[in-house]
């Protein structure tokens, strides 16, 4: 039972094994060339591996690739998604690419997560131990010249402000209307 109060109801977070029942997807993918003469292959960039972000769990992977006389380099793109860069140095007649995958598809609720106290009201200040920390994503910028040309002229019956935040190597550009 839900108590109703003026001060927030605490709850344990579920035991997610006994909650929902887990559907398992399988899936199997097959990549196949078969050449008339051998041939010489540039370097093959597969992107068949599960992204490590997903939300999706995977229980198990496997990439599987021939004919056997290659080798092979795992990477990162800058968005962190695997690829698998395949060389090949002999000529060919065939080239295969075999994925086999099963993932776990519950349902994956993007609100349960645990909210401090400190931060139930709104507006909120960050804890001391942590605030240095924080201090890169809350710090404000001036607008310069190519954000104050992007961002004017601004909309019928107002104008746009604009704040610039610093985060990490890259900047954010939010918006507010004013009238």
């Amino acid at each position: 039972s839900t108590m109703v109060s003026s001060a927030p109801v605490r709850r344990a977070l579920p035991d997610r094994a006994k909650d929902h029942m887990s559907i398992k997807a399988s899936l199997y993918h097959l990549t196949h060339y078969r050449y008339d003469k051998p041939v010489t292959l540039s370097p093959q960039i597969i992107r068949l591996r599960p992204a490590p972000h997903s939300r999706t769990r995977v229980i198990s992977h496997s990439l599987k690739v021939s004919p056997a006389g290659h080798f092979v380099n795992h990477q990162q793109d800058p968005y962190g998604n695997w690829l698998a860069r395949f060389v090949f140095s002999e000529p060919v007649r065939e080239f295969k690419i075999e994925v086999d995958l099963v993932a776990d598809m519950t349902v994956y609720n993007p609100f349960d997560f645990f909210v401090e106290e400190e931060a139930e009201t709104w507006p909120f200040d960050y804890a001391e131990d942590i605030r240095a920390d924080l201090s890169i994503y809350r710090h404000t910028e001036p607008v310069g010249p190519r954000l104050r040309a992007f961002s004017s002229p601004g909309p019928p019956g107002g104008s746009w402000t604009t704040t610039a935040t610093r985060r990490s190597s890259w900047s954010q550009v939010c918006w507010g209307r004013s009238v």
